[in-house]
Protein backbone atom coordinates (compact mmCIF):
# COMPACT_ATOMS: atom_id res chain seq x y z
CA UNK A 1 0.00 0.00 0.00
CA UNK A 2 1.07 3.34 -1.13
CA UNK A 3 2.04 6.09 1.03
CA UNK A 4 -1.15 8.20 0.01
CA UNK A 5 -3.56 4.94 1.25
CA UNK A 6 -1.52 5.45 4.90
CA UNK A 7 -2.18 9.03 4.69
CA UNK A 8 -5.59 8.95 4.02
CA UNK A 9 -6.07 6.21 6.97
CA UNK A 10 -3.98 8.44 9.67
CA UNK A 11 -6.10 11.38 8.25
CA UNK A 12 -9.67 9.30 8.63
CA UNK A 13 -8.59 8.10 12.59
CA UNK A 14 -7.44 11.79 13.29
CA UNK A 15 -10.95 13.11 12.23
CA UNK A 16 -12.43 10.44 14.53
CA UNK A 17 -10.75 10.91 17.91
CA UNK A 18 -11.53 14.90 16.76
CA UNK A 19 -14.93 13.68 17.14
CA UNK A 20 -15.13 11.58 19.95
CA UNK A 21 -13.38 14.49 21.69
CA UNK A 22 -16.29 16.86 20.90
CA UNK A 23 -18.92 13.96 21.93
CA UNK A 24 -20.66 14.11 25.64
CA UNK A 25 -19.52 11.22 27.44
CA UNK A 26 -23.21 10.37 28.53
CA UNK A 27 -23.56 9.69 24.76
CA UNK A 28 -22.50 6.12 24.60
CA UNK A 29 -24.82 5.39 21.74
CA UNK A 30 -23.09 7.45 18.98
CA UNK A 31 -19.46 7.56 20.56
CA UNK A 32 -19.16 3.34 21.06
CA UNK A 33 -19.60 2.83 16.97
CA UNK A 34 -17.24 5.63 16.41
CA UNK A 35 -14.54 4.11 18.55
CA UNK A 36 -15.15 0.50 16.21
CA UNK A 37 -14.29 2.45 13.30
CA UNK A 38 -11.61 4.23 15.15
CA UNK A 39 -10.40 0.63 15.98
CA UNK A 40 -10.69 -0.49 12.56
CA UNK A 41 -8.68 2.51 10.85
CA UNK A 42 -5.65 1.92 13.21
CA UNK A 43 -5.03 -1.60 13.08
CA UNK A 44 -5.92 -1.04 9.09
CA UNK A 45 -3.32 1.58 9.68
CA UNK A 46 -0.87 -0.68 11.81
CA UNK A 47 -0.72 -3.73 9.01
CA UNK A 48 -0.29 -1.02 6.32
CA UNK A 49 2.75 0.02 7.84
CA UNK A 50 4.03 -3.43 8.54
CA UNK A 51 3.49 -4.35 4.76
CA UNK A 52 6.07 -2.32 4.15
CA UNK A 53 8.80 -4.85 4.11
CA UNK A 54 11.54 -3.61 1.51
CA UNK A 55 14.83 -2.93 2.95
CA UNK A 56 15.39 0.25 1.62
CA UNK A 57 16.42 2.98 4.21
CA UNK A 58 13.11 5.40 3.31
CA UNK A 59 10.99 2.70 3.31
CA UNK A 60 12.33 1.51 6.69
CA UNK A 61 12.20 5.05 7.90
CA UNK A 62 8.40 5.23 6.43
CA UNK A 63 7.90 2.15 8.22
CA UNK A 64 8.68 3.07 11.42
CA UNK A 65 7.02 6.78 11.15
CA UNK A 66 3.98 4.85 10.50
CA UNK A 67 4.20 2.98 13.07
CA UNK A 68 5.02 5.71 15.95
CA UNK A 69 1.53 7.14 14.81
CA UNK A 70 -0.33 4.30 14.71
CA UNK A 71 0.91 3.81 18.46
CA UNK A 72 -0.23 7.42 19.33
CA UNK A 73 -3.20 6.68 17.82
CA UNK A 74 -3.25 3.81 19.83
CA UNK A 75 -3.15 5.46 22.82
CA UNK A 76 -6.20 7.84 21.91
CA UNK A 77 -8.27 4.88 20.72
CA UNK A 78 -7.41 3.59 24.77
CA UNK A 79 -7.91 7.00 26.68
CA UNK A 80 -11.68 7.36 24.68
CA UNK A 81 -12.61 4.09 25.83
CA UNK A 82 -11.92 4.23 28.99
CA UNK A 83 -13.66 7.76 29.78
CA UNK A 84 -16.77 6.08 28.25
CA UNK A 85 -16.60 2.65 29.60
CA UNK A 86 -15.17 3.28 33.30
CA UNK A 87 -17.77 4.52 35.87
CA UNK A 88 -18.40 4.02 39.69
CA UNK A 89 -20.95 2.51 39.32
CA UNK A 90 -20.45 -1.39 38.87
CA UNK A 91 -23.25 -1.58 37.21
CA UNK A 92 -23.28 0.85 34.87
CA UNK A 93 -19.55 -0.28 33.89
CA UNK A 94 -20.69 -3.35 32.70
CA UNK A 95 -23.85 -1.79 30.96
CA UNK A 96 -21.02 -0.01 29.10
CA UNK A 97 -18.89 -2.69 28.52
CA UNK A 98 -22.15 -4.06 26.96
CA UNK A 99 -23.20 -1.40 24.86
CA UNK A 100 -19.27 -1.48 23.68
CA UNK A 101 -19.70 -5.34 22.81
CA UNK A 102 -23.43 -4.33 20.88
CA UNK A 103 -21.28 -1.72 18.89
CA UNK A 104 -18.90 -4.30 17.68
CA UNK A 105 -21.21 -7.29 17.02
CA UNK A 106 -22.91 -4.33 14.87
CA UNK A 107 -19.92 -3.53 13.52
CA UNK A 108 -19.23 -7.16 12.52
CA UNK A 109 -22.35 -7.37 10.94
CA UNK A 110 -21.73 -4.41 8.73
CA UNK A 111 -18.76 -6.17 7.57
CA UNK A 112 -20.34 -9.57 7.27
CA UNK A 113 -23.16 -7.85 4.85
CA UNK A 114 -20.56 -6.01 3.07
CA UNK A 115 -18.27 -8.91 2.67
CA UNK A 116 -21.71 -11.04 1.48
CA UNK A 117 -22.24 -8.18 -1.61
CA UNK A 118 -18.77 -8.19 -2.64
CA UNK A 119 -18.47 -11.86 -2.56
CA UNK A 120 -22.10 -11.49 -4.62
CA UNK A 121 -20.42 -9.01 -6.68
CA UNK A 122 -17.29 -11.05 -7.54
CA UNK A 123 -19.41 -13.82 -8.35
CA UNK A 124 -21.18 -11.71 -10.86
CA UNK A 125 -17.85 -10.50 -12.28
CA UNK A 126 -16.81 -13.94 -12.44
CA UNK A 127 -19.47 -15.12 -14.52
CA UNK A 128 -19.29 -12.22 -16.42
CA UNK A 129 -16.04 -13.40 -17.29
CA UNK A 130 -16.61 -16.39 -18.31
CA UNK A 131 -19.02 -15.47 -20.42
CA UNK A 132 -16.51 -12.61 -22.16
CA UNK A 133 -14.11 -15.33 -22.28
CA UNK A 134 -16.71 -18.09 -23.91
CA UNK A 135 -18.01 -15.23 -26.19
CA UNK A 136 -14.01 -14.28 -27.05
CA UNK A 137 -13.32 -17.99 -27.73
CA UNK A 138 -16.28 -18.64 -30.01
CA UNK A 139 -15.42 -15.16 -31.90
CA UNK A 140 -11.38 -16.38 -31.77
CA UNK A 141 -12.77 -20.24 -33.53
CA UNK A 142 -15.09 -18.13 -35.97
CA UNK A 143 -12.02 -16.06 -36.67
CA UNK A 144 -9.83 -19.23 -37.37
CA UNK A 145 -12.63 -20.68 -39.51
CA UNK A 146 -13.37 -17.91 -41.62
CA UNK A 147 -10.35 -16.14 -43.01
CA UNK A 148 -12.05 -12.90 -43.33
CA UNK A 149 -13.90 -11.86 -40.39
CA UNK A 150 -16.65 -9.56 -40.41
CA UNK A 151 -15.69 -6.13 -38.60
CA UNK A 152 -18.49 -6.33 -36.67
CA UNK A 153 -17.53 -9.28 -35.15
CA UNK A 154 -13.96 -7.79 -34.75
CA UNK A 155 -15.19 -4.49 -32.62
CA UNK A 156 -17.43 -6.53 -30.69
CA UNK A 157 -13.92 -9.07 -29.66
CA UNK A 158 -12.16 -5.27 -29.24
CA UNK A 159 -14.88 -4.33 -26.34
CA UNK A 160 -14.99 -7.29 -24.88
CA UNK A 161 -11.51 -7.61 -24.56
CA UNK A 162 -12.04 -3.76 -23.04
CA UNK A 163 -14.77 -5.24 -20.75
CA UNK A 164 -13.04 -8.41 -19.61
CA UNK A 165 -9.56 -5.50 -18.38
CA UNK A 166 -12.40 -3.97 -16.77
CA UNK A 167 -13.88 -6.49 -15.04
CA UNK A 168 -10.71 -8.43 -13.89
CA UNK A 169 -9.72 -4.59 -12.56
CA UNK A 170 -12.92 -4.50 -10.52
CA UNK A 171 -12.33 -8.06 -9.68
CA UNK A 172 -8.97 -7.60 -8.45
CA UNK A 173 -10.34 -4.05 -6.13
CA UNK A 174 -13.06 -6.25 -4.95
CA UNK A 175 -10.96 -9.04 -3.73
CA UNK A 176 -8.91 -6.66 -2.18
CA UNK A 177 -11.51 -5.37 -0.33
CA UNK A 178 -12.58 -8.46 0.67
CA UNK A 179 -9.43 -9.27 1.78
CA UNK A 180 -9.24 -5.79 4.13
CA UNK A 181 -12.63 -6.36 5.57
CA UNK A 182 -11.66 -10.01 6.33
CA UNK A 183 -8.84 -8.68 8.49
CA UNK A 184 -12.02 -6.20 10.27
CA UNK A 185 -13.51 -8.93 11.04
CA UNK A 186 -10.70 -10.95 12.75
CA UNK A 187 -9.91 -7.57 14.66
CA UNK A 188 -13.20 -7.66 15.87
CA UNK A 189 -13.41 -10.61 16.66
CA UNK A 190 -10.26 -10.52 18.16
CA UNK A 191 -11.07 -7.40 20.34
CA UNK A 192 -14.91 -8.86 20.79
CA UNK A 193 -12.87 -12.04 22.65
CA UNK A 194 -10.31 -9.83 25.04
CA UNK A 195 -13.71 -7.42 26.04
CA UNK A 196 -15.62 -10.95 27.00
CA UNK A 197 -12.38 -12.09 29.42
CA UNK A 198 -12.18 -8.85 30.72
CA UNK A 199 -15.46 -8.81 31.75
CA UNK A 200 -14.72 -12.15 33.18
CA UNK A 201 -12.64 -11.17 35.21
CA UNK A 202 -14.22 -7.59 36.62
CA UNK A 203 -17.29 -10.29 37.53
CA UNK A 204 -14.74 -12.71 39.51
CA UNK A 205 -13.04 -9.37 41.03
CA UNK A 206 -16.28 -8.41 41.73
CA UNK A 207 -17.73 -11.72 43.81
CA UNK A 208 -14.25 -11.35 45.77
CA UNK A 209 -15.06 -8.11 47.10
CA UNK A 210 -18.72 -9.11 47.79
CA UNK A 211 -17.09 -12.06 49.97
CA UNK A 212 -14.75 -9.63 51.73
CA UNK A 213 -17.41 -7.20 52.54
CA UNK A 214 -19.53 -10.01 54.03
CA UNK A 215 -17.04 -11.20 56.19
CA UNK A 216 -15.95 -7.47 57.47
CA UNK A 217 -20.02 -7.24 58.18
CA UNK A 218 -19.70 -10.52 60.26
CA UNK A 219 -16.62 -9.16 62.09
CA UNK A 220 -18.74 -5.32 62.92
CA UNK A 221 -21.67 -7.52 64.47
CA UNK A 222 -19.40 -10.03 66.58
CA UNK A 223 -17.56 -6.16 67.56
CA UNK A 224 -20.86 -5.07 67.93
CA UNK A 225 -22.65 -7.81 70.34
CA UNK A 226 -19.31 -7.86 72.45
CA UNK A 227 -19.26 -3.83 73.12
CA UNK A 228 -23.26 -4.01 73.80
CA UNK A 229 -22.02 -6.62 76.30
CA UNK A 230 -19.40 -4.64 77.68
CA UNK A 231 -21.63 -1.76 78.14
CA UNK A 232 -24.56 -3.71 80.34
CA UNK A 233 -21.59 -4.28 82.39
CA UNK A 234 -20.22 -0.89 82.89
CA UNK A 235 -23.83 0.08 83.82
CA UNK A 236 -23.66 -2.33 86.45
CA UNK A 237 -20.65 -1.82 87.43
CA UNK A 238 -21.61 2.22 87.56
CA UNK A 239 -25.02 1.09 89.65
CA UNK A 240 -23.01 -0.95 92.28
CA UNK A 241 -20.83 1.82 92.41
CA UNK A 242 -23.36 4.88 93.08
CA UNK A 243 -25.25 2.33 95.76
CA UNK A 244 -21.18 1.83 97.51
CA UNK A 245 -20.90 5.72 97.57
CA UNK A 246 -24.64 5.54 99.27
CA UNK A 247 -23.61 3.25 101.81
CA UNK A 248 -20.69 5.27 102.31
CA UNK A 249 -22.22 8.48 102.74
CA UNK A 250 -24.68 6.70 105.28
CA UNK A 251 -21.74 4.85 107.51
CA UNK A 252 -20.22 8.54 107.15
CA UNK A 253 -23.57 10.17 108.68
CA UNK A 254 -24.17 7.55 111.64
CA UNK A 255 -20.49 7.98 112.37
CA UNK A 256 -20.88 11.36 112.77
CA UNK A 257 -24.06 10.58 114.82
CA UNK A 258 -21.87 7.75 117.40
CA UNK A 259 -19.11 10.49 117.66
CA UNK A 260 -22.08 13.18 119.00
CA UNK A 261 -23.19 10.38 121.37
CA UNK A 262 -19.36 9.91 122.19
CA UNK A 263 -19.69 13.70 123.31
CA UNK A 264 -22.85 13.53 125.11
CA UNK A 265 -21.80 10.26 126.70
CA UNK A 266 -18.72 12.32 127.83
CA UNK A 267 -20.81 15.27 129.24
CA UNK A 268 -23.48 12.92 130.77
CA UNK A 269 -20.63 11.03 132.58
CA UNK A 270 -19.05 14.83 133.84
CA UNK A 271 -22.60 15.96 135.10
CA UNK A 272 -23.08 12.71 136.92
CA UNK A 273 -19.96 12.51 138.12
CA UNK A 274 -20.82 16.32 139.88
CA UNK A 275 -23.72 15.59 140.82
CA UNK A 276 -22.36 12.55 142.91
CA UNK A 277 -19.77 14.66 144.51
CA UNK A 278 -22.81 17.73 145.37
CA UNK A 279 -24.63 14.58 147.02
CA UNK A 280 -21.51 13.32 148.67
CA UNK A 281 -21.08 17.32 150.09
CA UNK A 282 -24.76 17.52 150.93
CA UNK A 283 -25.07 14.43 153.05
CA UNK A 284 -21.68 15.28 155.19
CA UNK A 285 -22.80 19.06 155.86
CA UNK A 286 -26.25 18.86 156.18
CA UNK A 287 -27.25 15.69 158.87
CA UNK A 288 -25.79 12.86 160.52
CA UNK A 289 -23.19 10.48 159.69
CA UNK A 290 -25.49 7.29 158.54
CA UNK A 291 -27.58 9.20 156.27
CA UNK A 292 -25.15 10.84 154.75
CA UNK A 293 -23.07 7.44 154.27
CA UNK A 294 -26.26 5.92 153.18
CA UNK A 295 -26.66 8.39 150.47
CA UNK A 296 -22.86 8.22 149.29
CA UNK A 297 -23.44 4.51 149.15
CA UNK A 298 -26.93 4.81 147.11
CA UNK A 299 -25.09 7.25 144.79
CA UNK A 300 -22.09 4.88 144.09
CA UNK A 301 -24.50 2.30 143.87
CA UNK A 302 -26.15 3.89 141.23
CA UNK A 303 -23.24 5.88 139.48
CA UNK A 304 -22.30 4.13 136.34
CA UNK A 305 -18.49 3.86 136.06
CA UNK A 306 -16.88 6.36 133.43
CA UNK A 307 -14.92 3.49 131.69
CA UNK A 308 -17.79 1.60 131.05
CA UNK A 309 -19.48 4.45 129.74
CA UNK A 310 -16.82 5.07 127.67
CA UNK A 311 -16.14 1.67 126.44
CA UNK A 312 -20.38 1.02 125.41
CA UNK A 313 -19.72 4.51 123.74
CA UNK A 314 -16.79 3.04 121.85
CA UNK A 315 -18.67 -0.33 120.99
CA UNK A 316 -21.32 1.18 119.28
CA UNK A 317 -19.70 4.16 117.65
CA UNK A 318 -17.15 1.86 115.93
CA UNK A 319 -17.38 1.63 112.42
CA UNK A 320 -18.09 -1.82 111.31
CA UNK A 321 -14.79 -3.81 110.24
CA UNK A 322 -16.16 -4.31 106.91
CA UNK A 323 -16.34 -0.49 106.17
CA UNK A 324 -12.67 -0.24 107.18
CA UNK A 325 -11.94 -2.61 104.68
CA UNK A 326 -13.96 -0.84 101.87
CA UNK A 327 -17.03 -3.24 101.98
CA UNK A 328 -20.02 -1.75 102.94
CA UNK A 329 -22.23 -3.50 105.36
CA UNK A 330 -25.90 -3.36 105.68
CA UNK A 331 -27.56 -0.64 107.15
CA UNK A 332 -29.39 -2.92 109.58
CA UNK A 333 -26.31 -3.78 111.27
CA UNK A 334 -25.23 0.35 112.08
CA UNK A 335 -28.53 0.88 113.52
CA UNK A 336 -28.28 -2.20 115.93
CA UNK A 337 -25.35 -0.68 117.32
CA UNK A 338 -26.29 2.96 117.44
CA UNK A 339 -29.79 1.30 119.03
CA UNK A 340 -27.72 -0.36 121.73
CA UNK A 341 -26.13 2.68 122.43
CA UNK A 342 -28.88 4.88 122.86
CA UNK A 343 -30.39 2.13 125.42
CA UNK A 344 -27.58 1.88 127.61
CA UNK A 345 -27.65 5.90 127.69
CA UNK A 346 -31.26 5.71 128.54
CA UNK A 347 -31.31 3.35 130.97
CA UNK A 348 -28.06 5.25 132.65
CA UNK A 349 -29.95 8.55 132.47
CA UNK A 350 -33.39 7.04 134.55
CA UNK A 351 -30.52 4.97 136.76
CA UNK A 352 -29.41 8.74 138.05
CA UNK A 353 -31.03 10.79 140.45
CA UNK A 354 -30.90 13.99 139.08
CA UNK A 355 -31.98 16.89 140.84
CA UNK A 356 -35.28 18.60 140.51
CA UNK A 357 -33.33 21.39 138.64
CA UNK A 358 -31.72 18.93 136.35
CA UNK A 359 -35.25 17.22 134.30
CA UNK A 360 -34.94 18.08 130.96
CA UNK A 361 -31.07 17.06 129.91
CA UNK A 362 -32.24 13.45 129.82
CA UNK A 363 -35.18 14.72 127.87
CA UNK A 364 -33.15 15.99 125.43
CA UNK A 365 -30.99 13.51 124.82
CA UNK A 366 -33.84 11.36 124.37
CA UNK A 367 -34.82 13.42 122.00
CA UNK A 368 -31.90 13.81 119.98
CA UNK A 369 -30.86 10.18 119.84
CA UNK A 370 -34.69 9.38 118.63
CA UNK A 371 -34.26 11.87 116.12
CA UNK A 372 -30.97 10.74 115.00
CA UNK A 373 -32.62 7.07 114.52
CA UNK A 374 -35.44 8.58 113.10
CA UNK A 375 -33.00 10.21 109.90
CA UNK A 376 -30.75 7.12 109.79
CA UNK A 377 -34.05 5.20 108.80
CA UNK A 378 -34.86 7.92 106.42
CA UNK A 379 -31.25 7.48 105.27
CA UNK A 380 -31.13 3.86 105.26
CA UNK A 381 -35.06 3.47 103.12
CA UNK A 382 -33.39 6.48 100.32
CA UNK A 383 -30.83 4.24 100.10
CA UNK A 384 -33.05 0.97 100.02
CA UNK A 385 -35.11 2.70 97.00
CA UNK A 386 -31.93 3.97 95.07
CA UNK A 387 -30.38 0.09 95.03
CA UNK A 388 -33.82 -0.94 93.91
Amino acid sequence: MDAGRLRNLYTQAQLLVAELRELPLDNNRESFPRIIELVRLVKRLEDSAHDLTSDAADVLAQRAAWLQRATWLREDVASLAQERVHSPDTKQFFLNLLLLLYAGVDAMEGLAQQKEELETALHASEQAKQQLAQRLAGAEAAQADHVSVPRSLLEEALEARSKLVVAQQQLAAREGAGEDAGRRLQALKAEVEQLRVQVVELREENCSHQQLAEERLEVIRVLMERTEGQAASLSERAALASQVTNLQSSLEANASVVDKLIGLNTELMERHNALAVRLHHAAHGGGGGSHGAHSTDHANSHAVPPQKLQDTASEAGAKPEGFRQGIPQHPAAIGSGKSALVDNSLATARDVAAPPSQPSFADALASFLSSSDTNHASSSNASTRRHK
